[in-house]
């Protein structure tokens, strides 16, 4: 009998690590606070590409510290959940188990968002593997642990089980979300009455104006016909819903710069308050922002909106930097890197003379049936559920039958148009000479994920109700999708600039190394700083 989803336990695979030439001893000593700041959809290119836009935060990231500009996620699944697990665990989803952020549960025949599992929402125990935040804690436990950030999955998936405080932004309502001592509280009163003195009718704009651009951005449009918009409008300036609306307008400031603002000025209430980096143990920030995938999704990477929000979060880096300066008096290691990146709008890439388009996953699914009733007789079904990347078989099919149920369905799906690659999972090879194979081998969990795995060509996603040919998508395991920046910056960190192809779970074990985290062999490898 298969077991609830959230209750497997955790799995020991011995995983296939490239060597890189970037690689080395960390002999730094340790930080009064390590800080791990997560931009939400940031593609690697913006840093070199939007540099003129840069006079806080990223300028001093780049001026001050080690900038790895050929950094990937490892796994296939490039997607908010998965992207914020592996860089909380340092793992990939096949040993940490969060291979999407849905996942089809065998034991109520239901496909569930992770943060709709167990007791409590957003809860950190779909992990297999403990946090960076969790391994601290076991090895200096006076360690103070806080994760922040306006989406849930993001805030949980960072911090972990041990974390003394998580928070994130209520999805539908003007209102703070969380747990504290390690979920035993709730968020404490002084957090409480820091975000309703924050985030409120009065605080939040009505209005989006377009900041002062460099002059070279002067030939960008404001009006592509491939953008979706997130209720406030197309063009600047963008009118948020009324107070009457209460719902609408607050879902549309999500998608303004100014939500990341008010995590930030949450976060330097956090800092005094829980008194981080005051002191030689050595305590953990994690801060996922998440305003530009929320603009990245409604208009685009290549959008003025866009613009607009890289310049006002680059502001805003540059005060958290100071905070952190200042409290630390220095003694500080920060690392920021991005849980994926972004495909352009579809109309971009047409206008690129790219082929681009959907795929309809009703169709992919009367397709398959039909094949598969042609080869093994008339069934109702097959196929209980497609969750791109998956496709997960009937149950009740006894093992052997699932067993080339599954190799028949990958054989079809390779004779589908737009589908570039399909394995039955079983069969995939972590050492494969196919990369594309071995990304989606490092996604795939057997307990979590489907039977087959498939992976459209470059260019491509699946239709979704909600967006149409509209807006951006991400999730493969293309470069745009997969590529994502890495700096490092604060005390015993060198200047520079790195070539060498590295990963992120390379990073996070670089930053775990650096607060004394015994090291994990299903983890990356330490960078040189």
């Amino acid at each position: 009998m298969r077991h609830p989803i959230f209750l497997v336990g955790a799995l020991l695979f011995a995983l296939p690590v490239s060597a890189a030439p970037a690689r080395g001893a960390i002999e730094a000593s340790r930080p009064r606070l390590g800080v791990i700041v997560v931009i939400d959809q940031l593609r690697a290119d913006e840093i070199e590409k939007h540099k003129e836009l840069w006079t806080a935060g990223f300028k001093r990231l780049v001026a001050e510290g080690r900038w790895y500009d050929n950094a990937y996620h490892s796994h296939g699944r490039t997607e908010t959940a998965a992207g914020h697990a592996t860089i909380g665990t340092g793992m990939v989803p096949r040993v940490h188990g969060v291979v999407d952020k849905d996942i089809y549960d065998r034991v109520t025949n239901k496909t569930v968002n992770l943060c709709h599992i167990g007791k409590e929402p957003c809860s950190p125990h779909i992990l297999l593997v403990p946090t960076v935040g969790d391994r601290l804690k076991e090895v200096s436990p006076k360690s103070v642990v806080v994760s922040m950030s306006e989406k849930g999955r993001a805030a949980a998936l960072l911090g972990g089980t041990k974390t003394d405080l998580v928070a994130w932004f209520n999805d539908d309502t003007m209102a703070l979300m969380g747990r504290a001592s390690a979920g035993s509280k709730p968020v404490p009163a002084w957090l409480e009455q820091a975000f309703h003195k924050t985030v409120n009718a009065s605080t939040i704009n009505g209005s989006w104006e377009l900041p002062k651009l460099p002059k070279s951005y002067a030939s960008w449009k404001d009006d592509s016909p491939g953008e979706r918009g997130c209720g406030h409008g197309l063009v600047f300036p963008h009118q948020l819903p009324g107070n009457e609306d209460p719902k609408g307008r607050w879902r549309a400031w999500w998608c303004t710069p100014q939500s990341d603002e008010a995590l930030e000025a949450l976060v330097e209430v956090t800092i005094d308050k829980m008194h981080l980096g005051v002191d030689r143990t050595s305590d953990l920030l994690l801060v996922s922002f998440g305003a530009v995938d929320q603009v990245g999704h409604s208009f685009g990477p290549n959008s003025v909106e866009r613009l607009a929000v890289l310049k006002s979060l680059d502001e805003t880096l540059g005060r958290l930097l100071h905070k952190l300066e200042t409290v630390t008096h220095g003694d500080v290691v920060l690392m920021l890197t991005a849980d994926h990146g972004v495909t352009p709008t579809l109309y971009t890439l047409h206008q690129q003379d790219k082929r681009a388009g959907l795929v309809d996953l009703g169709d992919v699914r009367k397709y398959l049936e039909e094949g598969l009733n042609k080869e093994f007789g008339a069934r109702t079904n097959y196929i209980d559920e497609i969750s791109i990347p998956y496709i997960y078989l009937d149950d009740a099919l006894d093992a052997e039958m699932k067993r080339r149920v599954a190799s028949a369905t990958a054989t079809l799906l390779r004779g589908y148009p737009h589908v570039a690659r399909a394995w039955a999972v079983a069969s995939m090879k972590g050492d494969s000479d196919d990369q594309i194979e071995r990304l989606m081998y490092l996604n795939s969990n057997p307990e979590r994920s489907g039977d087959v795995a498939l992976v459209l060509e470059p260019n491509f996603t699946h239709k979704r109700p909600y967006y149409g040919e509209l807006g951006a998508q991400h999730g493969s395991p293309w470069k745009d999708d997969r590529q994502v920046p890495v700096l490092f910056w604060g005390a015993g960190v060198k200047q520079g600039r790195v070539k060498d192809e590295v990963t992120v779970i390379d990073a996070i074990r670089t930053m775990a190394d650096r607060l004394g985290i015994p090291p994990d062999p299903r983890g990356g490898q330490p960078l040189v700083q």
